[in-house]
């Protein structure tokens, strides 16, 4: 879900007098106010990270004082995509009254109104003037966050139920586990020949059958996340390497043929970030040989779905 909200707190909307109008209304310029009235934002944007709403403050400032009272009325543009209920104005209409200079108000956004795509949310000021007609204050919205997601692809790491190899799974050169054909008692379970994710002992998503773990083939989208079926095996320990979690065996056929993800989590040591969340992505033969060509893990610990590999504010 795409959440929108506006971040920065300041906005002047600047609506430019010229010097040299006097008290006397015939001798205003007003085709040349008009020409020069715009209303632009100051280092506004929506956020696309954030997840709650925001409140900006619109100072509406001329740069002279108004020769006579100016009346708007403020509503949000024609053109804009919006959910008009999520956006709230303080005020509906508004006076700037002779001789003064400015007028203050909010403009209320809740996360989400904006959707993706939007490059501004419009505001428009419809002064009851017949000479300064309306006037168009243009927010941009920020067109991409910061992609916390790291992706690699291009990978060929292969293991095959018909060799008993140990193939490496490095990330951030780090090993965090390895792909497995072997045969072993685990527990009450017999020693025959499987294919294993051996993940040192971390949470995955699978199904936990006696002293077996199961490793699910997810489908693309799929969410990777605190709230996932996370199954690990409490026998895991480095004497008990045994205790892996299975990809493939006799039994346990669900991947052949497939093209399909895993998913995982690893404890971190970084503070505020208990877990990252994986997921790697297998071609799968019809003859059981394991290809895992890509992964992915949100570099800040958020969550994230099978195959996605760019932050959902981009």
């Amino acid at each position: 879900m795409r959440k929108c909200v506006l971040q920065m707190l300041f906005i002047v909307a600047a609506f430019l007098v010229f010097p040299g109008c006097s008290d006397d209304e015939d001798n205003v310029d007003w085709e040349k106010v008009v020409k020069v009235a715009v209303a632009t934002p100051s280092q506004v944007y929506f956020e696309r990270t954030a997840n709650q709403p925001d409140t900006v403050i619109i100072d509406v400032a001329f740069s002279v004082p108004v020769p006579e009272n100016i009346n708007f009325e403020v509503r949000l543009g024609a053109n804009n995509q919006v959910d008009a209920d999520s956006i709230s104005l303080s005020h509906e209409h508004f006076t700037i009254e002779k001789g003064g200079r400015s007028f203050e108000m909010t403009c209320r956004v809740e996360a989400g109104a904006v959707p993706v795509g939007i490059q501004n949310l419009r505001i428009d000021f419809v002064s009851s003037h017949p000479e300064v007609g309306t006037i168009q204050l243009e927010i941009p919205v920020e067109k991409e966050g910061p992609n916390t997601i790291v992706h690699v692809d291009g990978l060929n790491w292969v293991v095959d139920f018909d060799q008993q190899v140990w193939q490496e799974v490095e990330i951030d050169g780090k090993v965090i586990g390895g792909l497995f054909q072997t045969a072993v008692a685990i527990g009450s379970a017999p020693a025959v020949k499987r294919i294993h994710f051996d993940n040192y002992g971390q949470d995955i998503m699978g199904k936990q059958e006696g002293d077996l773990i199961y490793v699910l083939p997810l489908e693309e989208g799929i969410e990777i996340g605190e709230s996932s079926d996370w199954a690990f095996n409490a026998s895991y320990s480095s004497e008990n390497w045994m205790y892996m979690p299975v990809l493939y065996s006799e039994d346990y056929t669900d991947w052949l043929g497939k093209t399909a993800y895993v998913g995982m989590r690893i404890v971190t040591d970084i503070p505020g970030i208990p877990f990252k969340y994986y997921w790697f992505k297998f071609t799968v033969s019809d003859d059981a040989v394991f290809t895992l060509t890509e992964y992915a893990y949100d570099k800040e610990g958020k969550s994230l779905k099978t195959g996605q590999t760019e932050s959902e504010n981009k």
